[in-house]
């Protein structure tokens, strides 16, 4: 349905949404949570392969999670591409805002395989005006991590959105 609607790109939490995507015909999916599990992985990697001609992005939020995907990603199809999920204060997932994510991101760079940066802010609440000023220091934040890594020649881009933000 969604596809028919003109929908290109998907958001999934689980391997299986993602295979579930790819599948109906979806080309463009990311799945959009960070995990050390080996096998969860494998199976991502194991979907692109089965999908040669789809786009299809993870997440690392820590060196442990980039050890098993720098693992599962040797002799990976190149339509991988990974992306540092941020932590904008929700406490779930996520990097750090600082250089613990700046360091994770060079290191998807060296790999060949950064896209750029997954931000959650579902954690963002009050009236619309205090999400329009939540979401804007955390735009911020953002920011400051993107322009570190161009001073490297390195260009990423953001997802980013919550239940809350409606900016």
């Amino acid at each position: 349905l969604l596809l028919s609607l003109g929908v290109t790109a998907f958001k999934c939490a689980t391997p299986a949404e993602v295979e579930m995507v790819l599948a109906a015909g979806g080309r463009n999916v990311t799945w959009a949570y960070p995990t050390v599990n080996p096998f969860n992985i494998h199976r991502f990697v194991s979907a692109a392969r089965d999908y040669p001609d789809a786009e299809l992005t993870g997440m690392v939020d820590s060196e442990r999670g980039l050890e098993i995907w720098r693992t599962e990603l040797r002799n990976a199809p190149p339509n991988i591409r990974l992306r540092v999920d941020l932590d904008p204060g929700l406490g779930r997932t996520g990097a750090p805002m600082n250089d613990v994510a700046l360091t994770l991101a060079r290191s998807i760079h060296a790999l060949g395989r950064l896209s750029g940066w997954h931000v959650y802010d579902g954690h963002v609440k009050g009236d619309q005006d205090e999400r329009r000023q939540q979401v804007l220091a955390i735009a911020e934040q953002v920011r400051t991590l993107r322009d570190a890594l161009r001073k490297d020649g390195i260009e990423t881009d953001v997802i980013a959105g919550g239940s809350y933000t409606f900016n």
